[in-house]
């Protein structure tokens, strides 16, 4: 017997012979990742916010290191220990030439799609840019879905 996977909108009537059985996944998700990458010549002052779900940090210095951009995502109200990691991928700071941090969503955060921005205009000298790299997609269980329609359609 081979696999057989219906959209959503489409679930034939089905019929389970003796011997058969019916297998149900549940995908986790994805969690969202994302990078602030400085410019070939990197800022040389100033400060800079990130605002996460409609929550904006203090000013983060234009050098920062991970340990002060995880800092300044811990004091939003939305964001607790366990939720972010911030290491750095290239250099150890945004002063640095191309440096480039990366931005990963965990715990309460982890399978969301993260609504996030960078406000650069208090920097002096080319800003930092910030991308997904990685788009939050939340947890797929379409199990109660699947079972319910087992267990009003199943045949044996």
């Amino acid at each position: 017997f081979g696999t057989t996977v219906y959209e959503r909108a489409y679930l034939p009537e089905l019929v389970l012979l003796p011997g058969m059985s019916l297998a149900i996944g549940v995908h986790d998700g994805t969690s969202e990742v994302n990078t602030i990458t400085a410019n070939v010549v990197p800022a040389t002052a100033g400060t800079f916010t990130i605002t996460v779900n409609g929550q904006t940090t203090a000013p983060i210095d234009f050098d920062a290191n991970a340990a002060e951009i995880y800092a300044a995502l811990l004091t939003l109200s939305t964001v607790m220990p366990g939720d972010v990691h911030v290491v750095f991928t290239t250099g150890t700071n945004l002063g640095t030439t191309l440096a480039s941090v990366k931005i990963a969503w965990a715990g309460a955060r982890a399978g969301q799609d993260i609504t996030i921005t960078i406000d650069t205009t208090l920097l002096t000298g080319n800003a930092h840019v910030l991308a997904t790299t990685t788009a939050g997609v939340g947890q797929i269980d379409n199990a109660d879905t699947v079972l319910a329609f087992v267990r009003g359609r199943v045949r044996r």
